[in-house]
């Protein structure tokens, strides 16, 4: 009797682990396990779109020849604004001004090589061109200079160390017959921290920055004797249309000015990874006169500790090789010899007296510098920004900080 049941106890135990080692054989030789797609055939499921007019996506994707990417996709009406970071190449590419979205969530997005003084290698992707399918995710093509079509998904996506943005839009127009008199209106598309992702002392800080910043534009134009009582955008923006508009009316004919004065803000963001978010905001600022007046401010925060970026936080003993790298940069720019001074070259500092900027973001391949428009130079020079690899510069990069997750660019 022991031997019966013994025996059966064998054979049983051998039918289960050939039933077992069948059923592993078959999940590791499957060709419907998602793990054995590439990511760009990944199925992306399909649902009825309801976009907002205004709003920021973090997307994530893979070409069909498995290159990865990430976008940053700030939408406002019909146009997109924004940049994308291929992670082989290692290049950030802003979007033209031709980069847009239609009524059927068709998009178009096309590379600013040129403006930014990108150099297009070969693998470098030149346009994107597809749909929203759901209201998190794109699948289209992309072109390269070779005018090969690849497919590709694009996903949103928020890892550790990166945060949901809203795009808020302050619009406020003052003024009737523009083509008489004047008009006035301000139009401004800003990033806001609502996602309790964050820490709250991140989403005070960097929310109570970007309206300073705001306010701080507005506020060039309301009259001395309001400067206090303006503490809000909407105040500020109301304080200016009165002033302005009763100015325009008491002056009559000996107004100098019609058509509309505006103040526009655009904003971008250049890096949500890494515990980084680097962003800028774009202001151009029309008060008649043969030229618009233009400005851009660069905000950077590291999201694990909530407090804004400065060069110190990120760099050791690097003064004076950056202060060299960029000089550097400014003179072969303007097609001078290095030996020449910046002075002699048109510009209002010499290299002695020449100062690094606090205004600059961060990408992931490097840091860029930016000089407006007088800063350093004459309204003729325009103005200047400068780009620094993270390869020349990682033995200033400090160890324990914000930047170790980039120095291999």
């Amino acid at each position: 009797m022991k031997k019966s049941a013994f025996f059966f106890l064998l054979v049983a135990s051998l039918f289960c682990w050939s039933a077992c080692q069948d059923s592993t054989s078959s999940k590791e030789t499957s060709t419907d396990s998602p793990k054995d797609k590439p990511p760009n055939e990944m199925a992306i499921v399909e649902a009825p779109v309801n976009l907002n007019e205004h709003f920021y996506k973090r997307l994530e994707g893979n070409t069909a020849s498995n290159e990865s990417l990430t976008l940053h996709l700030i939408r406002k009406e019909r146009g997109l604004n924004g940049n994308y970071f291929f992670h082989q190449t290692g290049q950030t590419i802003p979007f033209t001004t031709q980069s847009s979205i239609n009524s059927s969530n068709e998009i178009m997005i096309t590379g600013d090589f040129e403006t930014h003084g990108i150099k297009n290698p070969t693998a470098q992707l030149e346009r994107i061109k597809g749909k929203f399918v759901n209201n998190e995710a794109i699948k289209g093509t992309c072109t390269k200079p070779s005018k090969a079509n690849e497919s590709v998904i694009l996903q949103e996506k928020y890892p550790a160390g990166t945060t949901p943005l809203d795009i808020k839009h302050f619009l406020k127009k003052g003024g009737e017959d523009c083509k008489k008199a004047v008009c006035l209106k301000f139009d401004m598309i800003y990033p806001h921290i609502s996602s309790s992702k964050v820490s709250k002392r991140l989403r005070e800080t960097f929310n109570d920055t970007i309206q300073n910043h705001l306010l701080r534009y507005v506020k060039d134009w309301v009259p001395e004797d309001k400067m206090t009582k303006a503490t809000t955008i909407e105040q500020a923006a109301n304080f200016a249309i009165a002033d302005i508009i009763q100015t325009a009316n008491e002056e009559g004919d000996r107004f100098f000015a019609t058509g509309t004065w505006s103040i526009e803000v655009r904003p971008q963001i250049w890096t949500n990874d890494n515990n980084i978010l680097s962003t800028s905001l774009s202001t151009f600022s029309y008060m008649g006169g043969p030229h618009p007046n233009q400005f851009k401010s660069f905000i950077n925060y590291d999201l694990q500790k909530g407090v804004p970026l400065q060069l110190s936080d990120i760099l050791v003993n690097y003064e004076e090789k950056l202060k060299k790298l960029v000089i550097t940069d400014l003179k072969v720019q303007n097609d001078a010899a290095l030996s020449k001074d910046l002075k002699d070259i048109g510009f209002f500092v010499s290299d002695e007296e020449f100062k690094l900027t606090k205004n600059f973001y961060i990408t992931p391949n490097g840091l860029h510098f930016y000089y407006n428009t007088y800063e350093i130079a004459s309204y003729a020079q325009g103005d200047f920004s400068v780009f620094i690899p993270f390869t020349r510069i990682n033995n200033l990069i400090k160890p324990d900080g914000s930047l170790t997750g980039y120095a291999k660019y």
